[in-house]
């Protein structure tokens, strides 16, 4: 069967089943699956209830369970009451899904390093995006560790190299937005959206290909569309993931995933064939080709002994696209946000910058000699906290965690926004404040350093970390060494943005202007 077969036969699952959308339909589909979902909970709760020592928490809603702590807007003040009320770890219901959060950056690394919470949930858009076997939103199987191996590998051999054109193509893009900041001429302006394109088009060359004219190319255009719509029904705390249900009650949205899968896997396949006729395997442009070169060349029976297929291994193409463009573009807005509300920060950023560099180009040897500049990453790292709750994980079998018993399949969020402004690791924690990571010989303190927990710990730490670092790194000096960031007069700042998949601020504008 063809992608597209299969994903018409999931579009007429409704039509084949015999309910027909019309009022009647509906009302009788809603009466069934209510009833079915009432006794799948009633199913999950005898499997939690006669167990000793679980987390304490809310006792939640009938069928929604705590889903409404997963608002758009307010719901990481809600996780921080919870912590304050129930402790580190806690208990909630998403619909369903016993589920159970872990806060504070002990147990946060405790947990993560552990083989046991390594799994992910079978959340309904884990199934969708390639059955539960893909990289990001895969199972924690022996299949999954050699996905992620390969993987690593590919990506290393086009960004690892020392001629690799990664810096370049960064330097370009950064260029590309301190133009247009510039081009406003004083005026406020929202930076969202050039900062989108910007990073989406080094991610974009990154698996595609280079590109002198990327943010000229149509089909980046239509990638981010895409991506952009996706997005709102992969965030955390979605109806669809833990009450499947909503399928049947709501099929335009369910049609709608599916489309947009569909688009996405279209433009994969196109550019996969055109790489094919002219892959070299001494020459590898992109990390496209480093998959290509992986599916050539490694053991085809190590391959099938845990079930990995070539098909599997190309797919990776759209984790490093979903896991390399939101949460950095998400990242430099609020890295940007903060400095034009910071005048002082950027006046000690820009007199290192200036001191060390003058006026020639930054280059990644340079973030060893730009401690300051080096430490304004890392606040803006902590502060963005683009990914809140982390990727949900699932427990591997029962496992004993402190002082409790966390249940086998139980999924686990792991709380990034509570532990980044914890106030018992970092002083004044709501304060946008670099040296904080420096001691007082103005040098980077390795012990603030490591309570950074942006990209995670142990078997799913996140592969693409140093290519992230890079870009911030190369984004925020570009933009400092030609821009003076300016909050218009009279304009308030959000700082608690909204949380879908991704936290990102609410729009704002912000003004730029020459430095002298």
């Amino acid at each position: 069967m063809s992608v597209l077969e299969g994903l018409t036969f999931r579009t007429n699952i409704l039509d084949e089943l015999g309910i027909k959308q019309n009022l009647f339909g509906v009302l009788f589909t809603f009466t069934v699956v209510l009833l079915l979902t009432r006794l799948l909970q009633l199913y999950f709760l005898a499997q939690w209830k006669p167990r000793k020592n679980l987390p304490p928490g809310p006792r939640g809603y009938p069928i929604i369970g705590d889903l409404l702590f997963f608002s758009k807007h307010g719901s990481l003040q809600s996780f921080r009451k919870l912590r304050q009320q129930y402790g580190d770890i806690y208990s909630i219901r998403m619909g369903m899904w016993p589920t159970v959060v872990i806060s504070g950056k002990d147990a946060f690394k405790a947990a993560l390093c552990m083989e046991e919470f390594a799994d992910r949930p079978l959340f309904f858009i884990n199934r969708l995006i390639g059955g539960a076997k893909g990289l990001v939103f895969g199972k924690y199987n022996s299949r999954w560790v050699l996905h992620r191996k390969i993987a690593g590998n590919a990506l290393k051999m086009f960004t690892g190299t020392r001629n690799n054109p990664i810096t370049e193509m960064v330097q370009e893009q950064a260029e590309n937005l301190v133009n247009e900041f510039l081009e406003h001429n004083g005026e406020p302006f929202d930076p969202n959206e050039g900062i989108s394109f910007s990073v989406g088009s080094v991610i974009y060359q990154v698996v595609y290909g280079r590109g002198k004219l990327a943010r000229e190319d149509k089909q980046l255009s239509y990638l981010i569309r895409n991506f952009n719509d996706f997005k709102t029904f992969v965030r955390v705390g979605n109806p669809f993931d833990v009450m499947p249900f909503m399928a049947f009650l709501t099929p335009w949205k369910y049609k709608g995933i599916l489309s947009i899968l569909f688009r996405m896997g279209m433009l994969a396949a196109k550019k996969i064939k055109r790489h094919k006729k002219s892959y070299d395997p001494d020459h590898l442009r992109d990390a496209t080709d480093g998959l290509l070169h992986a599916t050539y060349t490694y053991s085809a029976e190590d391959k099938q002994k845990v079930g990995l297929t070539n098909k599997m291994l190309m797919e990776t193409l759209h984790d490093y696209i979903g896991a390399g463009f939101d949460t950095v573009a998400s990242t430099l807005i609020w890295g940007f946000m903060y400095l034009a509300e910071s005048t002082e920060v950027q006046s000690k950023a820009r007199a290192e910058i200036d001191n060390v560099l003058g006026s020639r180009t930054v280059t990644i040897q340079d973030r060893a000699k730009l401690p300051y500049v080096e430490a304004l990453m890392l606040e803006v790292l902590r502060t963005a906290a683009t990914l809140p709750m982390a990727i949900p994980h699932c427990t591997t079998r029962d496992i004993k965690f402190r002082d409790y018993v966390i249940p086998k399949n139980t999924a686990v969020f792991f709380d990034v926004y509570g532990t980044s402004f914890d106030v018992d690791l970092w002083d004044n924690p709501d304060d946008f404040n670099p040296e904080r990571f420096l001691n007082k010989d103005g040098k980077l303190d390795q012990a603030k350093v490591d309570l950074t927990v942006s990209f995670g710990f142990g078997k799913r730490r996140c592969i693409g970390e140093s290519l992230a670092r890079l870009e911030v790194f190369l984004f925020l000096v570009n933009v400092l060494q030609r821009c003076e960031l300016y909050k218009p007069e009279g304009h308030l700042y959000d700082k608690d943005g909204y949380f879908s998949f991704v936290r990102s601020p609410e729009p704002f504008k912000l003004i730029a202007r020459p430095t002298m």
